[in-house]
């Protein structure tokens, strides 16, 4: 079903997505963090670009979030009918609960999730955990 139960802790995640067969409408996609406990403390960037072919050699368009979700369109919108992008941050858990990683698509379209998309999350340390390691 795609979520994940989290313990209380302080977390780092990373996602690389590549959409296909979205709408050719302008618009893309919110990406959404969605919590089932208590989380906060979002600290988190995205780059990306919304164009047909997802390999185009571009700028990407990058935004930083401290909320757990992106604007509508997470990227500049267009009429492209793909989309490429990597996002990385850390939050916080405070109350134990689940975490759905989740797309809204901003125009009604069957989007296909491509192959090697992933998201990946870590458990840092307990929450307010400042570092990680033998720092002095």
């Amino acid at each position: 079903n795609g979520r994940i139960t989290l313990e209380t802790g302080t977390y780092e995640f990373e996602m690389e997505l590549q959409l296909s067969g979205m709408s050719g409408t302008s618009g893309n996609a919110q990406i959404l963090l969605l919590c089932g406990g208590t989380c906060g403390g979002y600290n988190w960037f995205t780059h990306g670009l919304d164009n047909t072919t997802r390999t185009t050699i571009s700028a990407d368009l990058a935004a930083h979030h401290v909320t757990n979700a992106t604007a509508a369109s997470v990227v500049t919108a267009g009429t492209g009918t793909g989309l490429r992008l990597f996002a990385k941050g850390s939050f916080e858990c405070t109350v134990a609960g689940t975490l759905t990683p989740q797309i809204d698509l901003v125009t009604a379209a069957a989007a296909t999730v491509v192959e090697g998309s992933y998201f990946k999350i870590t458990r840092l340390g307990a929450v307010a955990t400042n570092s990680v390691g033998q720092w002095d």
